[in-house]
């Protein structure tokens, strides 16, 4: 039809993913030799900004006026600007206490993400799929030898594992920091709920491993210590825990985050202990935390 001499009032308009496993060679060669032709544009679309998710919401309703904004961020930072993680976990988070339950961060990825992020991945790999679920377990951004490392493949093989993460939209390499970093952290979080309890502690315990011998000459590998050990406290690392979520309050308290230095003693406090007089003193530091904090 665009190739037709014959002049029409036709406008045609197609969509296409550029991004694995919906990109393919013949299509981007069609797309290609069509950009040639005249009267052909071409539109990137990029994700949505912090004004046209909080447009949705408006447009939506359910959120406070005076809450928007806030809002509007929240889902940003979580869905990356994906117009359909951004309506799915916006449908999900409605049943679980909307802008509140947004807010605490303690919602999971809906089952749509789920369905949608197994259906990408399923042709990857059991190497691929190893890497990328250490790389979910480290956190949003993350460096190379930390999974090389945990996972026992080389660096060369961990690089081809998300060089594929990338292909698939999953991935994105951080020129500035020398870092990978997930494009959403929705599927970040999905990849981690699709665990099993046994393969979640199992990673935690392994990354944990790797890193704890920096932490003497990096103390600010505190926080991401103590959330790993706490991953893994199936498999016992009581002493580690402890030590890292001591020493992860204290690091907030200094920072004046007082709400993360109440979870964090409070997350202590839970640990294990023949001496129960410590633990009162954890859940008194809590305490002490919370009024500042509100």
């Amino acid at each position: 039809l665009i190739r037709s001499p014959s002049p029409a009032r036709l406008l045609i308009l197609g969509t296409m993913r550029d991004t694995a496993p919906d990109r393919s060679q013949e299509l981007t060669s069609l797309v290609a030799d069509a950009y040639r032709l005249p009267n052909v544009h071409r539109i990137e679309l990029g994700g949505l900004d912090a004004a046209d998710i909080a447009a949705y919401l408006t447009a939506h309703g359910g959120v406070d006026d005076s809450h928007v904004g806030e809002a509007a961020l929240l889902l940003g930072e979580q869905t990356g600007g994906n117009p359909f993680f951004v309506r799915e976990l916006w449908r999900d988070l409605e049943r679980q206490g909307g802008f509140h339950a947004l807010r605490s961060g303690t919602f999971s990825a809906p089952r749509s993400v789920h369905d949608t992020l197994e259906s990408r991945i399923r042709s990857f790999a059991a190497a691929d799929r190893d890497c990328l679920e250490l790389a979910a377990v480290l956190g949003d951004a993350f460096e190379v030898g930390d999974v090389a490392a945990a996972s026992g493949y080389s660096r060369g093989q961990v690089m081809q594992a998300l060089d594929q993460a990338g292909e698939y939209g999953l991935i994105a390499y951080d020129r500035d920091s020398g870092t990978f970093k997930f494009q959403h952290a929705l599927v970040r979080q999905a990849l981690q709920e699709a665990l099993s309890p046994s393969r979640s502690a199992t990673l935690h315990a392994r990354l944990a491993e790797v890193i704890e011998p920096r932490s003497a000459s990096q103390p600010l590998l505190a926080p991401l210590l103590a959330r790993l050990y706490d991953g893994a406290k199936a498999l016992g690392y009581d002493d580690e825990r402890l030590r890292h979520l001591t020493s992860a309050a204290v690091q907030a308290q200094r920072s004046l985050a007082h709400a993360e230095a109440a979870a964090l003693w409070e997350r202590a406090a839970r640990v294990p202990s023949a001496d129960h007089a410590v633990a009162d003193q954890r859940l008194l530091a809590a305490a002490d935390s919370h009024p500042p904090a509100g």
